[in-house]
């Protein structure tokens, strides 16, 4: 038997990613009814700033969507829903009050990490943003434009409930001294983060391959790791097969461990032997400084039809932290 509809679920919320205030309800009807959206006593028109839907989603149920640009205008009020059919009218209202426009606050203080490809990344988290908000960095007082995308990266992407994450990329290496600042600004007010830029917490990382080489004579091999460290003091550990057996220019019987600074954060450790040693073995190279580790690893073998060295570079392995 036929019956007028039935509204069910009438709820409203946010869509932060993308800026939109939604009212939705399910509305139960045999057949397609009529949606009528009333707010404060006057029917809401479908055109901007408000756009309506009418979805059937299974045999009898229908959605009703109401859609308007996140405002102070669009969301606060009396919001009814009026749902028809041939056999008579059904309505609710809910009662929606302005929330998410109160002045910005910061969730997550502005702090500096480092992304999987080594870059310097500062993040903060601001919450009180479901309506329209301008976001600008600055360095050193002036603002970062899409012109410095060179030098910086500027993104953002949802936090929690009505919180925005904001991250700055810094892909300048040799940038050490500076000050960073965030600035939010919504109708209800501004916020700004401020960040002094003083060392870099990245641990030693790799700028090439590992690299394997024989002397001229073909009486010694010579196993160099390229890093770069923002600290002038690096600890460094060479192993074979997890034998420690010298550390940073230590002379130990038939090995040589040495460094060289190539510029001003580019090393290379060195380790030099006799071919004759060397079987095979792996080598590994351990570099620490103040905020972590790198670990190196290479494969020197011997030739099966002669006493020369074949070296072949097998494996590397990148970051390891404490």
């Amino acid at each position: 038997m036929k019956s007028r509809p039935k509204i069910e679920n009438l709820r409203n919320w946010v869509d932060v990613e993308q800026r939109i205030f939604k009212i939705k309800a399910d509305v139960l009807s045999e057949e397609k009814p009529e949606i009528f959206w009333i707010r404060n006593k006057k029917q809401i028109a479908c055109e901007p700033p408000y756009k309506t839907v009418l979805k059937h989603e299974s045999p009898g149920k229908w959605k009703a969507i109401l859609k308007s640009k996140n405002s102070k205008n669009t969301q606060k009020g009396l919001f009814e829903l009026v749902a028809k059919n041939a056999c008579g009218t059904s309505m609710t209202q809910i009662n929606v009050k302005l929330r998410g426009f109160s002045r910005p606050e910061i969730s997550q203080e502005l702090r500096q990490n480092v992304d999987l490809d080594y870059h310097r990344v500062l993040t903060v988290g601001i919450r009180n943003l479901d309506g329209d908000y301008e976001v600008k960095w600055m360095k050193n007082g002036e603002e970062i434009r899409e012109e410095n995308e060179e030098d910086f990266k500027i993104s953002e992407k949802s936090g929690a409930i009505h919180e925005r994450i904001f991250s700055l990329k810094i892909f300048d290496d040799f940038l050490m001294m500076a000050s960073f600042e965030c600035v939010v600004k919504n109708s209800s007010g501004t916020i700004c983060c401020q960040y002094e830029l003083e060392h870099d917490p990245r641990p030693p990382y790799l700028y090439d391959e590992v690299k394997i080489a024989e002397s001229d004579n073909c009486n010694g091999i010579t196993i160099t790791v390229p890093f770069v460290s923002h600290f002038p003091e690096n600890e460094i550990r060479w192993t074979i097969d997890r034998s420690h057996f010298g550390n940073d220019n230590f002379l130990a019987e038939n090995y040589r461990c040495t460094v060289y600074r190539m510029r001003w954060n580019q090393y290379e450790a060195q380790l030099q032997f006799s071919a004759k040693i060397s079987e095979n073995r792996k080598y590994r190279c351990e570099i620490w400084n103040d905020t972590g580790k790198l670990e190196a690893f290479a494969d020197v073998r011997m030739c099966d039809s002669c006493e020369e060295e074949n070296p072949e570079f097998f494996e590397i392995k990148h970051l390891k932290k404490f």
